[in-house]
């Protein structure tokens, strides 16, 4: 009876170890790779901020930062975003953006479609309108 019960308690202890080890190799390190991208326009620089490999029909935090030709962050811009997939017309997808600190702007979207996306960042400046346009590559789920 003794033997069958540390067999028991053996096997439920490596199955045991055996679920952690497949959780483990299933995680994440924590935090996502980002892809930093930049132009810039009539002296103003437009870095967009995305996700390295964004995947289709998940939220997607997107951040755009604006400086100035000394590199001075930007504040009090009105900033949207124009998403479009070349491939195939998917409707107007124009998320307004909401201001942060040090010329940072924040937004969320979902892709819904994988392929590749131009984003393009539209940003008034006191009645100036300024485009800069990014590819991104969204990918299957």
């Amino acid at each position: 009876m003794q033997c069958s019960l540390a067999r028991r308690f053996t096997s439920l202890v490596l199955a045991a170890g055996f679920l952690i080890i497949l959780t483990a190799c299933g995680a994440t390190s924590g935090a996502a790779t980002l892809n930093r991208q930049e132009q810039t326009v009539e002296g103003v620089t437009i870095a967009l901020q995305t996700a390295a490999a964004p995947r289709m029909n998940d939220a997607q935090q997107l951040v755009v930062t604006l400086t100035d030709s000394q590199g001075m962050p930007l504040e009090g811009a009105d900033v949207y975003l124009d998403l479009d997939m070349p491939a195939m017309s998917m409707g107007t997808n124009r998320p307004i953006l909401s201001p942060g600190a040090d010329g940072t702007y924040r937004g969320q979207t979902a892709f819904t479609m994988s392929g590749e996306w131009t984003v393009t960042v539209v940003v008034d400046i006191n009645g100036q309108e300024r485009r800069a346009t990014f590819t991104v590559a969204v990918q299957e789920r």
